[in-house]
């Protein structure tokens, strides 16, 4: 009977143990790498995005090297599998960004509204491209 309620009770440790390390997990949090591309300019760069997902919601923030611009921090909302999130730069405007995660790979499209700054001081359209990005 011993050995029995020794059994059960490693069991529930192991379990316990097994819960807190890999159940609590968030599994948006992370860094993803990959690119996108500006359709309007057929322009591409490379990405990085930090997600961290906690009880208050997800936040993050997107950094783009290269020849396009548009990064920043912002907060993101999940629908099932769907991401959305804006960023802002102040010359070229809002940039709203939507992605499907699939695993450790997110991909998906975005557009942009071209800021009145930016329409008056470059002359820049409002433009749409694509990104992908893996953990």
């Amino acid at each position: 009977m011993q050995t029995v309620r020794t059994s059960y009770l490693y069991g529930a440790i192991a379990l316990c143990l097994c819960l807190s390390t890999f159940g609590c997990q968030k599994k948006l949090s992370g860094t993803y790498v990959g690119t996108c591309e500006n359709l309007t300019f057929e322009k591409q760069a490379n990405i990085t995005l930090v997600l961290d997902e906690s009880e208050r919601g997800i936040s993050g923030n997107l950094s783009i090297s290269g020849e396009l611009m548009g990064g920043g921090p912002f907060a993101a909302k999940i629908d099932g599998r769907n991401l959305t999130f804006t960023t802002e730069d102040q010359i070229l405007g809002k940039l709203y960004w939507s992605g499907f995660v699939d695993g450790p790979h997110i991909k998906g499209t975005y557009h942009v509204e071209t800021s009145l700054i930016g329409k008056l001081l470059s002359g820049l359209p409002n433009q749409q491209g694509t990104w992908a990005v893996a953990k």
